[in-house]
């Protein structure tokens, strides 16, 4: 693996990781905003309730992680055409295709594991 691979599928790991998370988080803490004074008048305990949301995190992380891998595929390769690494990348003789090879197996891992946590984390046992 290259420097320069190593250096884009690292930006894009770190930013992907961030939203893949950050999203389904920002999701969960919305919903129960949302729904807690209706959860307490019912009697439920506050360990009861967070437990719920915790329970509803794969659901929300499968359909997050689309959006996920998106949002990295932008803001990296945003930032590297603005600082024009990606001119000088092809200037060096790196044609376009061949540099966001990293990315294509990037989405693809991203794709299986969202494959994981949509079907198979989420299965009763």
């Amino acid at each position: 693996m290259r420097i320069l691979d190593r250096y884009l599928l690292g930006s894009w790991i770190r930013i992907f990781l961030l939203t893949a998370v950050g999203f389904p988080l920002v999701d969960i803490l919305l919903k129960a905003t949302e729904r807690v004074g209706r959860l307490l008048e019912r009697s439920l305990s506050p360990g009861t309730i967070a437990l719920s949301y915790v329970y509803t995190l794969p659901e929300s992380m499968s359909q997050m992680i689309p959006a996920a891998t998106l949002f990295a595929t932008v803001f990296t390769l945003g930032p590297f055409s603005r600082n024009s690494e990606l001119t000088a990348a092809t200037a060096g003789g790196v044609s376009l295709h061949r540099l966001i090879l990293p990315l294509i197996f990037a989405a693809v891992g991203a794709s299986v594991l969202n494959l994981y946590v949509g079907e198979l984390s989420t299965r009763a046992s």
